[in-house]
């Protein structure tokens, strides 16, 4: 443990190490959660609300919708059903995977669509309310310099 942070297993070493220790400013008003999912699933509870956001409840079905080209496209799909799914089954293991797929999902819908089509401008406000829940909810707070090294194995 000690190789593998060595940054953290200091601290323990040497206590008087723990006043070096960097928190990011949080704005008194905002509300902690004891752990990231817990927001991710407020986050996807208050996307849900919007009146637009139906259109990403479940995956797309090319055949359905006549769309054959879509997954030439698409190479990754992603929906808001998946995402549910994936936090119920804890697959994500930080709070960077599960914000990468939610923005993968307004990638998509742009990707295929373009920018001016009326789905992507449904999108577009599916996005507003999500850049908006992120300062809400503070999700940078739950974003750390460790998750990341992580994400990259």
């Amino acid at each position: 443990m000690a190789q593998d942070h060595p940054e953290i297993a200091k601290l323990f070493e040497d206590e008087s190490e723990i006043e070096n220790i960097q928190v990011p400013p949080v704005d008194e008003s905002v509300p902690i959660y004891y752990h990231w999912e817990k927001v991710s699933n407020r986050m996807m509870n208050a996307l849900s609300k919007n009146t637009k956001a139906w259109i990403f409840n479940e995956p797309v079905d090319p055949k359905k919708l006549q769309i054959n080209d879509y997954n030439d496209i698409i190479k990754k799909p992603m929906d808001f059903g998946t995402i549910k799914e994936n936090l119920k089954k804890h697959y994500y293991r930080s709070m960077r995977q599960f914000i990468e797929d939610v923005e993968l999902v307004f990638r998509n819908c742009y990707m295929y669509n373009g920018e001016t089509a009326q789905v992507s401008i449904m999108c577009k406000e599916v996005q507003d309310e999500y850049i908006k829940q992120c300062e809400l909810l503070n999700i940078g707070f739950y974003i750390t310099d460790i998750e990341c090294e992580d994400d990259k194995q």
